[in-house]
Protein backbone atom coordinates (compact mmCIF):
# COMPACT_ATOMS: atom_id res chain seq x y z
CA UNK A 1 0.00 0.00 0.00
CA UNK A 2 1.65 3.16 -1.12
CA UNK A 3 2.19 6.48 1.83
CA UNK A 4 0.26 9.28 0.98
CA UNK A 5 0.95 12.62 2.54
CA UNK A 6 -0.11 16.32 2.58
CA UNK A 7 2.49 19.02 2.30
CA UNK A 8 0.50 22.51 3.69
CA UNK A 9 2.09 25.52 3.48
CA UNK A 10 1.06 28.75 4.75
CA UNK A 11 2.89 32.02 5.47
CA UNK A 12 6.48 29.96 5.02
CA UNK A 13 5.35 27.02 7.48
CA UNK A 14 5.02 23.40 6.65
CA UNK A 15 2.62 21.68 8.36
CA UNK A 16 3.94 18.71 10.29
CA UNK A 17 3.38 16.24 12.80
CA UNK A 18 4.65 14.94 15.76
CA UNK A 19 5.09 11.92 16.62
CA UNK A 20 6.48 9.90 19.79
CA UNK A 21 7.09 6.24 20.12
CA UNK A 22 9.16 4.14 22.72
CA UNK A 23 10.95 6.86 23.84
CA UNK A 24 11.81 8.46 20.33
CA UNK A 25 10.45 11.18 18.47
CA UNK A 26 10.22 12.60 15.04
CA UNK A 27 8.00 15.17 12.57
CA UNK A 28 6.64 14.14 9.28
CA UNK A 29 4.05 15.08 6.88
CA UNK A 30 0.81 14.38 7.86
CA UNK A 31 0.21 11.60 6.01
CA UNK A 32 -0.27 7.31 5.93
CA UNK A 33 -1.35 4.71 4.12
CA UNK A 34 -3.27 4.78 1.40
CA UNK A 35 -7.04 2.29 1.67
CA UNK A 36 -7.42 0.01 -1.53
CA UNK A 37 -10.68 1.91 -2.20
CA UNK A 38 -9.32 5.44 -2.90
CA UNK A 39 -7.05 7.48 -4.90
CA UNK A 40 -3.75 8.67 -3.90
CA UNK A 41 -4.95 12.59 -3.70
CA UNK A 42 -8.39 10.98 -1.50
CA UNK A 43 -5.98 9.47 0.96
CA UNK A 44 -3.80 12.15 1.15
CA UNK A 45 -6.83 14.72 2.13
CA UNK A 46 -8.03 11.54 4.74
CA UNK A 47 -4.78 11.55 6.27
CA UNK A 48 -5.01 15.35 6.58
CA UNK A 49 -8.55 15.52 8.35
CA UNK A 50 -8.04 12.38 10.48
CA UNK A 51 -4.49 13.68 11.72
CA UNK A 52 -4.96 17.55 11.57
CA UNK A 53 -8.64 18.33 11.61
CA UNK A 54 -8.62 19.92 8.73
CA UNK A 55 -10.06 20.20 4.96
CA UNK A 56 -8.07 20.55 2.20
CA UNK A 57 -7.99 20.78 -1.73
CA UNK A 58 -4.90 19.33 -3.84
CA UNK A 59 -3.65 21.21 -5.43
CA UNK A 60 -0.62 19.33 -7.36
CA UNK A 61 1.19 16.17 -7.08
CA UNK A 62 4.97 17.72 -7.05
CA UNK A 63 6.78 14.56 -5.38
CA UNK A 64 5.86 10.73 -6.34
CA UNK A 65 8.94 8.27 -4.99
CA UNK A 66 8.94 4.51 -5.72
CA UNK A 67 11.79 2.72 -4.43
CA UNK A 68 10.08 -0.61 -5.59
CA UNK A 69 6.94 -2.37 -6.00
CA UNK A 70 5.65 -2.18 -2.57
CA UNK A 71 7.51 0.86 -1.32
CA UNK A 72 6.27 4.30 -3.15
CA UNK A 73 5.02 7.93 -1.72
CA UNK A 74 2.91 9.90 -2.40
CA UNK A 75 2.80 13.60 -1.73
CA UNK A 76 0.19 16.35 -2.46
CA UNK A 77 0.52 20.33 -2.17
CA UNK A 78 -2.90 20.47 -0.15
CA UNK A 79 -4.48 23.97 0.45
CA UNK A 80 -6.85 24.46 3.39
CA UNK A 81 -7.63 27.92 3.23
CA UNK A 82 -7.67 29.67 6.65
CA UNK A 83 -8.65 26.68 8.85
CA UNK A 84 -6.59 26.22 11.94
CA UNK A 85 -5.07 22.63 12.32
CA UNK A 86 -6.14 20.80 16.02
CA UNK A 87 -4.52 17.58 17.35
CA UNK A 88 -6.34 14.79 15.85
CA UNK A 89 -5.82 11.51 16.06
CA UNK A 90 -3.71 8.05 14.10
CA UNK A 91 -6.14 5.21 14.34
CA UNK A 92 -3.32 2.96 13.58
CA UNK A 93 -1.78 3.82 16.98
CA UNK A 94 -3.61 2.44 20.38
CA UNK A 95 -3.49 4.89 23.07
CA UNK A 96 -3.64 3.06 26.04
CA UNK A 97 -5.07 5.02 29.09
Amino acid sequence: MPRVQAIVVRDNRVLMVKYQQDGQEWWCLPGGGQEPDETSAQGALRELLEECNVNGVVGSLPYHVCYGPEDETYSFLVDIGEQTPALGHDPDVVVDH
